[in-house]
């Protein structure tokens, strides 16, 4: 364990903070989780028994072996031997198709869990025996549930889609609490624009998601989607582009965003600029890019004419193959590396989200978010290309009436 405790000893917290006066009421579900105690993850009676030993497991990884979180899965996997007795491979490849008939543990990301359902076990039962409910967000398991119509697989890394922030800023002007509503929203805007901060940067790929996101507040999920697919701007949408219209023209988005990636985010460190929507990966990338740690922050998509704050969340995955003669043993490496101290040290390394909820994140805000906030599915709405580039010249401010841009969007579905 020796190596265990110098890694955690030596574990980079990448995710800092400064006169303004906005103060907004303090959410009472809201609990703060920086005092939660992280759990222990321990194998009862395995440091002596070596219960596995001479088994092997094949770990195969969809990350790359050089990336920070490989040196956790590493070291975890060191920890298990010496501790169980059972010796982990780890196959760091993305081509599942060529080697997934040889592994016994698959890692991959979470949309691509359906098309290998069928070939990992239903690990209900072994969670329940281990007690997996109290150290897992529901938000991610039911998530898999729904996907797979079992628990196909176990939730690692988490990611939550939302608005990032940088707490220097709202510390500096007196943000007390993130938005939980829209005119929230518009008045933390106005709170780091009177401050000298510009509020809203943004990543060119986002610029439809986060119209999406607006729009649905208004019509709801289904014909938010039908406006996109089929138009009916004009009719149904002039509220949503409204509200967007107005942060542009009040100068609270950065000049010349939304910006191709990673543009948009990098005038977060490099710039004044202080939030943007995304998920927990641009963390890490950002700080890396302005070379300074950071002080991070989340929060949901705010309630839009009386809606709930939204969110959604994807994770990568675990999963044990059907073929695996050694499940009991897969399984425990699988919470050895999602709950506890390995998952912890995870999500401090690469400033990202615990997959275990007694844990502590780096960004503030996203245990919260994950526990309490609506979650929604991301539904991909497939734009052409002149549809993409008038959505962006809304964001840039080129429309001053929404009017105007739902006539030109509307305008491109009849000459398709």
């Amino acid at each position: 364990m020796k190596k265990l405790l110098c890694l955690l000893l030596c574990a980079v917290l990448l995710c800092g903070a400064v006169g303004c006066g906005l103060v907004l009421p303090v959410p009472e579900t809201q609990a703060p989780t920086e005092t939660a105690e992280p759990t222990q993850w321990v194998l009862e009676d395995t440091i002596e028994a070596k219960k596995y030993e001479g088994v092997e497991l094949v770990f195969l990884s969809c990350w790359a072996e050089d990336a920070a979180q490989a040196a956790v899965l590493t070291q975890a996997a060191e920890v298990f031997e010496m501790t169980t007795g059972a010796a982990v491979q780890i196959l760091w490849s993305q081509d599942f198709e060529n080697l997934i008939q040889t592994g016994d543990i698959y890692q991959l990301p979470g949309g691509m869990l359906q098309e290998y359902a069928d070939r990992v076990l239903d690990l209900t039962e072994p969670a329940q025996n281990a007690g997996y409910g109290q150290k897992s967000f529901s938000a991610l398991t039911d998530q898999v549930i729904s996907r797979c119509g079992k628990l196909a697989a176990i939730p690692q890394v988490p990611y939550l889609s939302g608005f990032y922030y940088n707490r220097e800023a709202f510390e500096s002007c007196a943000v007390a609490q993130p938005p939980q509503t829209w005119e929230q929203f518009a008045a933390v805007c106005a709170a780091l624009d009177a401050g000298g901060w510009v509020p809203l940067t943004m990543n060119s790929e986002s610029a439809d998601d986060v119209l999406m996101l607006h729009l649905a507040q208004y019509l709801g999920a289904e014909a938010a989607l039908s406006v996109a697919r089929s138009g009916g701007w004009q009719d149904q949408a002039g509220s949503a582009v409204s509200d967007l219209i107005d942060l542009a023209a009040a100068g609270y988005l950065v000049r010349g965003v939304p910006a191709d990636y990673p543009g948009g985010q990098n005038r977060i460190g490099l710039s004044n600029a202080v939030m943007i929507w995304g998920t927990n990966e641009l963390c890490a990338q950002t700080s890396e890019a302005a070379l300074a740690e950071l002080d991070w922050g989340v929060f949901p998509y705010p309630g839009v004419a009386g809606a709930e704050p939204v969110i959604s969340v994807e994770s990568d995955v675990l999963a044990v193959a059907a073929e695996c003669a050694q499940s009991q043993a897969a399984f425990e490496f699988i919470l050895l590396l999602t709950t506890g101290e390995f998952d912890q040290l995870r999500a401090d390394l690469t400033c990202g989200i615990p997959a275990d909820p007694n844990n502590i994140s780096p960004i503030r805000g996203a245990v919260e978010a994950l526990q309490i906030a609506q979650i929604v599915e991301n539904v991909p709405v497939e734009f052409t290309q002149s549809q993409l580039d008038t959505i962006l010249k809304l964001w840039k401010g080129a429309y001053q009436q929404a009017e105007a841009f739902t006539e030109a969007m509307d305008a491109l579905y009849s000459q398709s």
